[in-house]
């Protein structure tokens, strides 16, 4: 268990510790881009285009859909390119 979370007794579920504005903050990552964006990004770069692009070939190739092969092309290079952004994220991190 990563030592940020905590157990709640209550529900059993891992939730993030508070930590005070008091208590200096070390050994913390610091990402360029904000951590909302970055879950956003993850979110559609990882699932939604290829789940989209997947979508629509298959039923492209039922129903007679124009272009299934450059849609297909086009959602790869998007996804690919989103997550050249989240990893440059990573790789660009500094701790605190």
């Amino acid at each position: 268990m990563d030592e940020n979370y905590g157990i709640a007794e209550e529900t059993g579920v891992a939730e993030p510790i508070d930590i005070p504005d008091d208590v200096p903050v070390e050994g913390y990552a610091k990402y360029w881009l904000p951590g909302w964006l970055y879950d956003v990004l993850k979110w559609v770069g990882l699932l939604a285009i290829p789940a989209a692009a997947a979508i629509y070939t298959g039923l492209a190739s039922v129903w007679g859909w124009p272009a299934a092969g450059e849609v297909a092309q086009t959602a790869t290079i998007v996804s690919t390119g989103i997550g050249v952004l989240l990893g440059a994220a990573e790789a660009t991190k500094k701790v605190f």
